[in-house]
């Protein structure tokens, strides 16, 4: 029997091995050009087995003998009834592609994690209820199939899986998906329906290589209710996700201002906001370098608060600092007048009034709730993750600002009165097609410069 084995040149261990396995399944185990999905034989090149495939062969314990075929790269032992894993799998170092579908499996071994060459994982149609922390050294995995399972919750972990390009995850018990889903840089597939969630963690704004998402069957509540109720396109959930996504804000202020501005309130209120992940300063009694903790902290938050003084804007070597390092890494600015200062006094560090907000003393609270609701609304004016776009964003944001600054003026209004039959005429002749919306455009500035 062993003589269909020695003419492929296969070393008289591994002859040995195949010969078990033949015993193990009670039947004939033969070479294959390639393991497919339902294979029942081994692959060889250049002298060694790279593949075997076991498929529907009525394992209930996984062969010993698989782990002296070291060279192995593919392993498909599909729809068998395997209730647990060894740890010895971790010997199979080379290991590319392993199958493991339609199964009894109700856990993992931890050394799962140690087959770090592993790119393709099927566990689909199995009783796992959880996942080893483990997972999560598979940093060259690029499909992992968990569909049909009993999983409740996944490791947080499952973030550090880099180059992950397909996830399924559908019909399972899951009821929450970590954060660090948005570390999935590479995913294209993230298929989560059949599952129990209510939400999802608006990190998943940060897959921008996804381009498909299924999420149907699932008991969605709140915003995502309504995402999910209006089938939305994916750019646009992606979009809702980012805007409500949790931010860094760093509070800049004078030491000396620090009970004025009451800046440990206003830190732990935003802290306590859906949408501020924190909210970090400067603390009085900071112990270390002030500098290493600027240095470090202003470059990881995403805004900025300047609360501007006398002593902030005319003479703190920190404050410049604070401000140098948010320009440096474009992080967004938003300034916060005392009533010290006027706002030409903010020009000596190029902050208008326009992105700006006044600090209201005597209505501490109430100031509190409106500046929450204005870097809410800032968040959604501006892309706060992404330097480059919120460079241009801000732009159009000024524009805005500028334009509702002159409609609410009383030289607008005075304009608008003065001119209102002509305004109507115009509008009459464009709703009419008798002008070209360019043309109307032209019009209503040229009335608009109008002055009686």
């Amino acid at each position: 029997m062993s003589e269909k084995y020695e003419k492929l040149g296969l070393i008289s261990e591994v002859i040995q091995a195949l010969m078990d396995l033949e015993r193990i399944i009670n039947k004939s185990c033969n070479q294959v050009y390639q393991i497919g999905m339902d294979s029942c034989g081994f692959e060889v090149k250049d002298g060694n087995v790279i593949g075997i495939g076991l498929f529907d062969c009525g394992l209930t314990n996984f062969p010993k003998q698989l782990l002296k075929f070291k060279s192995l790269q593919k392993l498909n032992l599909a729809d068998n009834k395997l209730e647990t894993i060894p740890e010895s799998i971790s010997e199979l170092r080379n290991l590319k592609k392993l199958d493991l579908s339609i199964n009894k499996l109700n856990s993992l071994p931890e050394s799962i994690g140690d087959l770090e060459f592993l790119k393709n994982l099927v566990l689909e149609q199995n009783q796992l209820e959880s996942l080893p922390e483990s997972i999560g050294n598979l940093k060259n995995l690029k499909r992992l199939n968990l569909r049909e399972n009993q999983l409740k919750n996944l490791p947080n972990n499952i973030g550090n899986l880099i180059s992950l390009k397909n996830l399924d995850l559908e019909t399972n018990q899951l009821n929450q998906i970590p954060e660090s889903i948005g570390n999935l840089s590479e995913i294209q597939s993230l298929i989560l329906g059949n599952n129990n969630l209510s939400s999802l963690p608006w990190t998943i704004w940060r897959l921008k290589n996804l381009n498909f998402l299924h999420l149907e069957n699932n008991v969605w509540k709140d915003e995502w209710e309504e995402l999910t109720s209006k089938n939305r396109d994916l750019p646009s959930i992606l979009k809702f996700c980012q805007q409500k996504a949790t931010i860094n804000v760093f509070i800049s202020y004078a030491v000396v201002n620090f009970e004025y501005f009451r800046i440990k309130n206003i830190s732990e209120f935003l802290k306590s906001q859906e949408e501020i992940y924190s909210a970090f300063y400067c603390e009085k009694d900071l112990t270390g370098n002030i500098d290493d903790f600027m240095n470090e902290t202003v470059p990881k938050c995403q805004l900025l608060l300047f609360f501007a003084s006398k002593k902030s804007v005319f003479n703190s070597v920190d404050c410049q600092h604070e401000l140098d390092l948010a320009r440096k890494h474009n992080i967004q600015i938003i300034p916060i007048k005392g009533k010290d200062v006027n706002w030409g006094d903010l020009r000596k560090h190029n902050l208008d009034r326009l992105l700006g907000h006044e600090f209201k003393e005597e209505e501490f609270d109430d100031f509190c709730e409106k500046l929450y609701q204005y870097i809410k609304q800032f968040k959604r004016d501006v892309n706060l993750f992404e330097p480059e776009e919120a460079k241009f964003d801000k732009e159009k944001l000024n524009v805005k600002n500028v334009i509702n600054h002159y409609l609410d003026s009383n030289e607008f209004n005075e304009i608008l009165r003065s001119n209102l039959d002509q305004f109507k005429e115009i509008f009459q002749m464009f709703s009419n097609n008798e002008i070209s919306l360019k043309e109307y455009l032209e019009r209503f500035n040229q009335t608009l410069k109008m002055k009686e």
